[in-house]
């Protein structure tokens, strides 16, 4: 987002830490960015980590939670964050938050909804519908936008609604209908790889965006979080569901290109639009 954005002190991030050397390489790229971050400090633990392992276009993560499975209720109160929380209007959590805090998730879910603020959930993986089918089912019940891959949709239409035999075009469409205490409509996008990004964000009508066809793909590890996070860049500045998405997927294949998530801070998603013209 910030790399998008290029704007100082915009975005918060909040979690927690071990006292570590991993905790100083994020604590200092962070800051080298300005990007703001509230750490929860955890001697005695490690900070999370997460092992990438990668066959040829595919990759499997290998996760440690460490210090992040100490953070609590009670953090997400103290008065920094708090201060942080009410300065937000846009709130972004990945579906294995739940398996750190399930309250914090429902918390600032809670917030968004009675503060009329966007909450964005990006359900992260498809086992987590099944851990946490009465969780997803509460939270989707606050959640502005849901971003998952076609296995995740389906996966939601399983475990939510027992759908036994779901196609990713009435999953989206079971998903968007389900019960939402907001007035306006939830939206839903799906990513499938290189084929189009589905997008519904209104009852019964599914649309696609085009994803142009990405050479030299070197690791597809956070491509799902960059289309989210370029996604939301374009969000926040009121810009039309179509040019969100194709934000998200300009950022998705600039990450697959490269090794890791890297890219080239150079390259700015308005000189693709002019290019593109």
């Amino acid at each position: 987002m910030h790399w998008i954005l290029k704007a100082p002190n915009v975005i918060t991030i909040f979690g927690a830490v071990g006292n570590d050397e991993n905790k100083r390489l994020l604590e200092n790229a962070l800051s080298a960015e300005q990007i703001n971050f509230i750490f929860k400090c955890n001697n005695g633990y490690q900070t999370a980590r997460c092992a990438v392992l990668i066959t040829d276009h595919n990759r499997s993560l290998c996760t440690d939670l460490g210090a992040s499975k100490l953070l609590d209720i009670n953090d997400l109160y103290e008065e920094k964050v708090w201060i942080a929380v009410n300065s937000a209007n846009v709130f972004y959590m990945s579906g294995f938050f739940f398996q750190v805090s399930p309250r914090i998730i429902n918390a600032l879910a809670q917030h968004a909804f009675k503060s009329d603020k966007t909450f964005i959930v990006n359900v992260g993986a498809a086992f987590l519908t099944e851990k946490y089918t009465e969780e997803f089912k509460e939270l989707l019940k606050l959640t502005d936008i849901v971003i998952c891959n076609e296995e995740e949709i389906i996966a939601l239409n399983k475990s939510l609604l027992n759908e036994t035999k779901p196609t990713v075009i009435n999953s989206i469409i079971a998903i968007q209908k389900l019960a939402f205490d907001k007035k306006d409509e939830r939206i839903i996008i799906v990513t499938r790889g290189s084929k189009s990004v589905l997008v519904c964000n209104t009852k019964g009508k599914v649309d696609e965006v085009l994803v142009p066809k990405v050479h030299g793909i070197r690791d597809t590890n956070a491509a799902g979080d960059a289309l989210a996070g370029g996604f939301i860049t374009q969000f926040v500045k009121g810009k039309s569901m179509k040019e969100c998405v194709n934000c998200g997927i300009w950022a998705a294949r600039q990450i697959v290109q490269n090794v890791g998530c890297t890219f080239n801070k150079n390259m700015q998603f308005d000189d693709y639009i002019v290019g593109s013209k």
